[in-house]
C-alpha cells in the first residue's frame, strides 16, 4: 500500500484547545495508527510540554532580581512629624518596587527580603526613624545627639507580592538637610 493521507475533522476543544480543528494524519503501509492513538499521543505530549513550561516559569520566578536604594536629596530640608518619608533620590530600583511618590517599597514578588534603614546625625541633634509593615512598626533606627552618630538597621522579613514596607519619622528633629541623612534600601534574598 502506498503513502496515504487521512483527513479527519475533529470537533473537540479538549485536545486542540479550539472548537473545530482540521487534523492531518499521515500514514504509510507500515503504520497503523487510529485517531484514538494519535489523540492519546498528542495529549501526552501536551501534558509533558505544559509541565516543562510550568517548571521553567517557576525557575525564572526564583531567579528574579529585586533591589532598591533611595535617599533624600540635598534640596529637601524637612520631613513631617510621624509621616511616611518620601525619598526623592532613587539610585537603584531593579524590579520597580520603590515608589518615590508614596515613599513605599511594594514587593514585586513574594519572598524573603533584607531591608535597611540608615540615619546619620550631627552633634546636638536627634531623630528616630521606624520601619513599618502592615501599619505596624517592625524596627527603629535612632541617631544623635552627642557627636556625629549613625544608626543602621537591617531587617529580614517575608513579604507577599504587593505588600508594602516604608520608613516613617517617629520623633526628634525634622530637618534633614542641616542635621540628618536618611537612606532606605533593600533587596530580595530568595523568591518563594
Amino acid at each position: 500500500m502506498s503513502l496515504q493521507t487521512v483527513w479527519l475533522l475533529v470537533f473537540t476543544s479538549l485536545i486542540f484547545y479550539t472548537p473545530k480543528v482540521l487534523c492531518f494524519i499521515i500514514t504509510d503501509q507500515n503504520t497503523d495508527i487510529t485517531f484514538q492513538q494519535f489523540a492519546k499521543e498528542v495529549t501526552t505530549k501536551l501534558i509533558q510540554l505544559q509541565t516543562e513550561v510550568d517548571s521553567l516559569k517557576a525557575k525564572a520566578a526564583k531567579d528574579v532580581v529585586v533591589a532598591f536604594h533611595a535617599e533624600i536629596s540635598v534640596g529637601l530640608t524637612d520631613m513631617l512629624t510621624h509621616s511616611v518619608i518620601r525619598f526623592n533620590k532613587v539610585d537603584v530600583n531593579i524590579g520597580n518596587g520603590y515608589n518615590s511618590g508614596s515613599g513605599m517599597f511594594r514587593a514585586p514578588v513574594s519572598g524573603v527580603y533584607l531591608i535597611f534603614l540608615q540615619v546619620y546625625s550631627v552633634p546636638g541633634h536627634f531623630v528616630a526613624i521606624s520601619l513599618f509593615k502592615k501599619g505596624m512598626e517592625v524596627n527603629e533606627a535612632v541617631a544623635g545627639s552627642g557627636g556625629y552618630h549613625t544608626s543602621t538597621v537591617a531587617q529580614m522579613m517575608h513579604l507577599n507580592k504587593g505588600e508594602d514596607v516604608w520608613e516613617q519619622h517617629l520623633v526628634g528633629d525634622t530637618s534633614l538637610n542641616k542635621y540628618h541623612r536618611v537612606h532606605f534600601s533593600g533587596f530580595l534574598l530568595k523568591a518563594d
